[in-house]
């Protein structure tokens, strides 16, 4: 009986867009417990002054999130990665670099600002002929872990 080489699947990534319903939420609560705090009750009715500086630009800031909101849903960012292989996918367009164009993956912690744990984790992709690396936030995309052991498989792959 002969066994059949199982292929591995390719693991697809997608860009996370949870943060941008948080900011959308935070931003109407505050614009609405201003506007309850800042109207007048007159009659049992809330009148709310729309001219107001505070109130144009927390509408503005929910506005501004919700394009990018917009934005982000119509490019559908993903990462495919496979054995030998990695894919950044958008709606537009498709860049597949193989393990023969990639020299080398770094995959480390990157300090952008000071927060609280102090670093972001950063995957550094070097690219044959390329002056620039491609750096890719795993924070960013769905199942951090996932793809952190994805580019460390592909690491592993990479031909020296």
């Amino acid at each position: 009986m002969q066994r059949s080489a199982v292929k591995p699947k390719n693991e697809e990534f997608r860009q996370r867009r949870d943060f941008y319903w948080q900011y959308i939420a935070v931003y109407a609560i505050i614009l609405i417990i201003y506007s309850v705090l800042r109207g007048t009750l007159r009659h049992d009715t809330i009148s709310v002054v729309i001219t107001d500086p505070i109130v144009i630009l927390l509408v503005a800031f929910i506005f501004t999130t919700t394009i990018g909101l917009l934005i982000s849903y119509y490019k559908n960012k993903t990462i495919i990665i496979g054995n030998d292989f990695v894919i950044f996918k958008t709606r537009f367009r498709e860049k597949k670099f193989t393990n023969k164009e990639i020299i080398n993956i770094l995959i480390g912690k990157e300090k952008l600002f000071k927060v609280r744990r102090g670093f972001f984790k950063v995957i550094k992709i070097v690219l044959d002929g390329k002056r620039r690396v491609i750096r890719i936030r795993p924070s960013t995309y769905e199942r951090e872990s996932e793809i952190i052991e994805a580019f460390s498989r592909l690491k592993k792959n990479i031909n020296r």
